[in-house]
C-alpha cells in the first residue's frame, strides 16, 4: 500500500511472480507522485498496465497473456473510490468505470 496525500491510497496486488525485477520496476513506476491528482494517477496507471515497452505489463504469447486488468483507487468514502476495469487486454480494450454501491 502506497500512502497518498490526504486520505487516498494507491494499491497494487502482488502476483505470484513478484520476485521478477520487472514487477518491482512496474510497482515503482506506478507509485503516486508528489502533487499528482487521483485522476492523473489513474490515467498513468491504466497506461502503465497497457504498455508493451520494458518493463511490460501487457503480454501476448501463444499459450497465455493478459486477458483483463483492473485499477482501484480507494477514497475515504465511496464517491471518492474509483474502480476501472478493462475486460480484455488493456492495450486494446477501453477501460470502463465500475459502479460502486453508494458511490
Amino acid at each position: 500500500v502506497e500512502p497518498w496525500t490526504g486520505d487516498r491510497l494507491g494499491l497494487g496486488n502482488t502476483p505470484a511472480f513478484a520476485a521478477d525485477p520487472r514487477v518491482e520496476e512496474l510497482f515503482g513506476l506506478g507509485a503516486p507522485r508528489a502533487g499528482e491528482s487521483p485522476e492523473e494517477w489513474t490515467d498513468r496507471a491504466t497506461r502503465l498496465l497497457a504498455r508493451h515497452e520494458p518493463p511490460t505489463a501487457c503480454h501476448h504469447v501463444d499459450h497465455a497473456g493478459t486477458v483483463a486488468s483492473t485499477v482501484i483507487l480507494l477514497g475515504a468514502a465511496p464517491p471518492e473510490t474509483v474502480i476501472l476495469h478493462a475486460p480484455g487486454p488493456p492495450c486494446v480494450t477501453p477501460w470502463e468505470r465500475v459502479p460502486i454501491p453508494g458511490g
